[in-house]
């Protein structure tokens, strides 16, 4: 019971909530006063404790639901979801939150409401992509039926596949499962075309670049001399024919079975004048 001593006014310091009447008392006489107070206290929220996804890691593209766990929200409360930081970007209100990063994304969640603003929980999706290739397979020029190699490096790779194009159409090759494959003797695959398929997490694909075999052809010369008998000191010019105009092949010249040196590139003038001065000056010292 609360008592005054009269007046029109009666205050008091009351937190409980509830419905509050007041009665007057005068002597024996009971007057239950008209009206009431009805006093509701505001709840605070409380916070998080962490976010449940539905998959994490997750596939890129397909998706995760993230749910608040733990916590409750108070008075005109509500769950905020962030990116970039805890109260960075909103993105989302509600207890759960459909997301679909396309890469790897942090997110945070806090109750915010009239009495207070709580803490983040926060969670880290990882996104699995497909592989990425690092190194690609190189194109090989090489003489008919020797060995070579093909090599592929990626990021995210569980496993490889390589393929050889056989009428237009990329087929397996049994047992190349590895960075590399290798061919002991390449006779008649001159143009021969090859490609790695790597996969990764969630059976993502990815296809290198596909490197092609060219057989470098060497045609023999035919070798003229101006003249088969001279005297020591002279000069005498010697000329070839009838081979390929690949200037990145090396001709090496023989005296007498023995090579001599250097090995001279091509047929053009400059490598025929090299090839003259070479056998002058041979020549000269015998």
């Amino acid at each position: 019971m609360i008592t005054g001593n009269g007046g029109n006014n009666v205050s008091w310091n009351k937190y409980a909530p509830g419905t509050y009447t007041i009665t007057g008392v005068n002597g024996s006489c009971e007057v239950l006063m008209s009206g009431s107070a009805i006093i509701s206290n505001y709840v605070q929220s409380t916070n998080p404790t962490g976010i449940n996804p539905t998959s994490n890691p997750m596939c890129l593209g397909a998706g995760t639901t993230l749910t608040v766990s733990g916590g409750s929200l108070g008075t005109s409360a509500s769950w905020k979801w962030y990116t970039a930081s805890c109260g960075g970007t909103l993105v989302n209100t509600g207890n759960s939150y459909a997301v679909n990063p396309s890469s790897t994304t942090t997110y945070w969640v806090r109750a915010e409401g009239l009495c207070n603003t709580t803490t983040c929980a926060s969670i880290t999706i990882t996104v699995l992509i497909p592989p990425v290739i690092t190194q690609q397979p190189q194109n090989v020029t090489i003489c008919d039926g020797a060995s070579t190699s093909f090599s592929v490096s990626a990021s995210g790779a569980i496993s490889y596949q390589w393929q050889n194009l056989i009428g237009g159409t990329w087929s397996n090759i049994s047992g190349a499962t590895s960075t590399t494959y290798s061919i002991s003797n390449t006779t008649g695959m001159n143009g021969s075309g090859f490609r790695c398929v790597v996969t990764g997490s969630c059976s993502f694909t990815t296809t290198s670049n596909p490197a092609y075999i060219t057989f470098s052809y060497l045609y023999p010369y035919t070798v003229h001399s101006a003249a088969n008998t001279i005297c020591p000191g002279d000069a005498n010019e010697i000329t070839l024919d009838g081979s390929s105009s690949n200037t990145s092949i090396m001709y090496t010249c023989y005296l007498n079975e023995s090579a001599l040196s250097p090995p001279v590139h091509g047929l053009d003038h400059r490598s025929l004048l090299e090839i003259i001065m070479l056998l002058e000056h041979i020549l000269s010292k015998l």
